[in-house]
């Protein structure tokens, strides 16, 4: 078995974070334990706790690494093309966010099923990588013609992406119905879109 001299404590970070993600990978975020972390590494779960003070900080850690990806996908000039309706580009942007959660689905369902714990500071770093996800959204609204205050579209992009990301996960933990072989996904958040441009159009 490997001793902690063996590595230095940011080589031991990546070693960690690598075979953490391996396992989620594989397994999901439920199989991820100290003790099947540890046999991973060839180290001991004390080895673990010593440099991220619990599983917890494992997790956040995996947490922010699918938040920046998910960031980039939301960031793509292609989601926010000048020339496109605001209904396209949301679509657009929808679209993409499922294709993200298709692709790392088991870092995605870890992302929104982990609680912050409440015990650990100094987590504001972690709160900063949420709040960015909405700025790509909150950006296209202001840049659109409906004319809306900044306020509002900051409540609107939260409000839009709480619901787009709503319908996803109920598709994705099976709890939409499909009819005839066929998902009613895609018409629920085109409808979902529309009644929200609309919505904004009456605001003042």
């Amino acid at each position: 078995m490997a001793r902690r001299k063996d590595h230095t404590r940011e080589e031991l970070e990546k070693l960690i974070l690598s075979a953490a993600g391996k396992i989620v990978a594989k397994d999901g975020a439920t199989a991820l334990t100290a003790r099947k972390l540890a046999t991973a590494i060839g180290y001991v779960p004390g080895t673990i706790y010593n440099v991220f003070g619990s599983m917890d900080g494992v997790i956040l850690r995996l947490n922010a690494h699918t938040l920046d990806q998910l960031l980039a996908v939301l960031q793509h000039p292609d989601l926010a093309a000048p020339a496109r309706p605001l209904d396209a580009n949301l679509l657009a942007m929808a679209d993409a966010y499922h294709s993200f959660i298709r692709k790392q689905r088991p870092f995605w369902l870890m992302l929104f099923t982990t609680k912050l714990p409440s015990e650990r500071k100094n987590l504001d770093w972690y709160r900063s990588k949420i709040e960015e996800l909405f700025i790509p959204l909150e950006v296209l609204l202001q840049n659109s013609d409906l004319n809306i205050k900044p306020v509002t579209a900051r409540l609107a992009a939260r409000t839009l992406w709480a619901s787009v990301h709503g319908i996803y996960m109920l598709e994705e933990t099976g709890r939409i119905p499909v009819v005839a072989g066929q998902s009613p996904v895609k018409d629920m958040i085109k409808l979902l879109i529309e009644g929200t441009i609309a919505g904004l159009a009456t605001t003042k």
